[in-house]
């Protein structure tokens, strides 16, 4: 096949993925719920806007990095929209999104996957699965998913405040546990044991 077979090709499958999340340059409905939900799920002190921490959160979130610099944050201010102090709005926050997406509809997913949504914008959560309370009653999986979110948003928030501590970090890995996602919630751990061991050694150097 030629060049121009392959372009129109990779063109296609770009369209493709866009479907659901883009309708004529624009968020769909539904694709922008979900932006206003992950949003809120990392807008910790709830003052409708991301701050560098709650941003690094969020990228280490979606796996997509873990620190913001500031010539990253005078980006984002550059081009998406910020708040009096410089902070990513919601609005900002779906012009990233509508940005990305257009260019590289591939990413969004990758995101969407490891915030722990399914390729129909369902927030998965315990896996499509009710979880069952100590009375073995079913409880309601928009509860159970609820409940995951707000613990996600704790943990986060302790970590923000003590980004050294092992605890901290292993309670965000049970509560991305909580939220299907395993492989985020073994690298949080990961680095839980790093800081033990670095805290041991301490310990012992001091001792000798």
């Amino acid at each position: 096949m030629g060049k121009g077979g392959k372009g129109a090709e990779k063109k296609t499958e770009k369209v493709s993925l866009k479907t659901g999340l883009i309708e004529r340059n624009a968020l769909t409905p539904a694709f922008r719920s979900v932006l206003r939900e992950v949003f809120n799920r990392f807008d910790i002190n709830q003052d409708k806007a991301l701050c560098r921490d709650e941003l690094e959160g969020f990228a280490k979130a979606t796996q997509s990095g873990s620190e913001i610099g500031k010539d990253e944050l005078k980006q984002l201010g550059q081009f998406f929209d910020t708040n009096t102090k410089g902070n990513l709005t919601l609005k900002g926050f779906e012009q990233m999104y509508l940005m990305q997406t257009n260019q590289q509809p591939e990413d969004t997913w990758r995101d969407l996957k490891n915030l722990g949504y399914s390729k129909s914008l369902e927030l998965l959560g315990n896996r499509g699965t009710a979880g069952t309370g100590t009375g073995g009653t079913a409880v309601d999986m928009d509860t159970t998913t609820k409940a995951a979110m707000d613990e996600m948003r704790a943990a986060l928030g302790e970590l923000k405040l003590a980004p050294d501590s092992a605890g901290a970090h292993r309670r965000v890995a049970a509560a991305l546990d909580a939220l299907g996602r395993p492989e985020a919630a073994a690298k949080e751990r990961r680095t839980a044991d790093e800081l033990e061991q670095k805290a041991a050694e301490s310990t012992v150097a001091e001792q000798d």
